[in-house]
């Protein structure tokens, strides 16, 4: 009701994919976030996993694209695994870190 109420009738249809689209941006956020702490270490090899998972996006897109919800489906899935493949590289790194500075 609200969706009709602020941009009319003709944007109804599109309110069932709502929930799906904020998955989507909440896990595009956390991926963003992972994705600019690793280049203000200077650590740039994560960021090469984003360029293979932008490629497997658009190939994904490609074959199953027949609603909105199936594309909104599969970025929510490429950017969970992203998401997943950046954040093994997080524990890595600062345990070396404290690892380093204890033997020091």
């Amino acid at each position: 009701q609200m969706i009709g109420f602020l941009f009319g009738n003709s944007f109804l249809g599109a309110s069932g994919n709502l929930g799906l689209f904020a998955v989507f941006i909440s896990i595009y956020s956390i991926c963003s976030l992972l994705m600019n702490f690793y280049l203000s270490i200077f650590k740039s090899k994560p960021i090469f996993l984003s360029f293979i998972f932008a490629v497997s996006q658009i190939i994904l897109i490609l074959f199953f694209h027949q609603s909105i919800g199936q594309i909104v489906r599969v970025n929510i899935g490429v950017l969970f695994l992203l998401t997943l493949m950046l954040l093994t590289f997080f524990p890595g790194k600062f345990l070396q870190r404290d690892r380093k500075m204890i033997q020091s």
